[in-house]
């Protein structure tokens, strides 16, 4: 299967953060890729990139639906302690149109430290919003991938 790279990239900048995140990994027929979170972090190391943190997707997403204390409607993003630590709300956030995005979740880097699954990185569902971790393994659970630059 040859993987189709796009040069674009898309950034989201704050007065103090951008996010710069490639488009989603494709085929040659421009399907989604969908990948283990293993192969999501070994596919972006080969490119010379990462997997971008659950913070990172959250600020280029849902900038407002991002918080850095405690707010009624928002819940702690408890992750692993190299990443940014924040509290979310998935109710601000407004869906992408389902043109070229279809709807799938994208893996990120980050850990949820005091969960039974610690080892199951965050997943960002493009349809809702939602910063999910899934209670399957994540050697068995597909997603798809967008690296950072």
């Amino acid at each position: 299967m040859k993987i189709l790279l796009v040069s674009i990239l898309l950034t989201y900048s704050t007065a103090s953060f951008a996010v710069n995140l490639a488009p989603v990994v494709r085929d040659e027929n421009r399907g989604v890729i969908h990948m283990t979170a293993q192969e999501a972090s070994t596919y972006c190391d080969k490119i010379g990139s990462r997997l971008p943190t659950a913070y990172e997707i959250a600020i280029f997403f849902n900038p407002s639906g991002v918080k850095f204390g405690p707010k009624l409607g928002f819940e702690p993003i408890k992750i692993n302690e190299d990443h940014q630590a924040f509290f979310y709300n998935y109710q601000t956030y407004t869906p992408v149109d389902s043109g070229p995005w279809e709807y799938f979740d994208l893996w990120s880097s980050s850990v949820r430290i005091d969960y039974s699954y610690a080892s199951n990185p965050y997943q960002f569902n493009i349809f809702s919003g939602r910063l999910i971790i899934n209670v399957d393994d994540a050697n068995e659970t597909v997603s798809s991938v967008r690296c950072i630059y």
